[in-house]
């Protein structure tokens, strides 16, 4: 077994607004939640800014949504993302059976926002703070650079980022 200390080096995305794809739907894990332990999974998104230095430098930066929970209520937190993203209801179909791959190389314009963690000033979050339909002419495409979860599941070892 190999252990070391994650990098200290890592920036969050930056504070931005335009366009972005999802590269990815993570499988879900079981994570506590003020209602006792749940499954939840994240999406997650390529902004079209690029990383302006270090080993990414030239690379999409990527953000994570907040955790969601597998259900699509109404009052759910994903039914609701969902809904903003799509700038619509769900249909009938989709909330009998939302087949989470379809998602994948989907467009939308994002807000992305910081947030410093509570009690440590010094370490940010970005955050999605808005994700819309994607209304223009070019949408952002996938770069390639991310491998999804559960690929690198598959094969540990495996970077987020090629």
């Amino acid at each position: 077994m190999i252990l070391s200390k994650k990098s200290g080096d890592f920036r969050p995305a930056p504070e931005f607004t335009g366009k972005a794809v999802c590269v990815d739907v993570t499988e879900p894990k079981e994570m506590d939640s003020m209602y006792g332990k749940q499954m939840k999974f994240r999406m997650v998104f390529e902004i079209e800014e690029l990383q302006d230095e270090g080993e990414r430098q030239g690379e999409p930066w990527c953000v994570w949504s907040m955790p969601f929970s597998l259900s699509l209520h109404e009052k759910s937190s994903l039914r609701k993302f969902l809904k903003q993203w799509f700038g619509r209801d769900l249909t009938a179909a989709e909330l009998d059976s939302l087949e989470t791959e379809t998602l994948i190389g989907r467009p939308a314009s994002i807000v992305v926002t910081h947030t410093a963690k509570e009690g440590d000033p010094n370490t940010i979050y970005a955050n999605i703070a808005a994700c819309v339909p994607f209304k223009g002419a070019d949408p952002l495409k996938p770069s390639g650079h991310f491998t999804r979860q559960k690929d690198r599941d598959q094969q540990p070892g495996t970077p987020a980022r090629k």
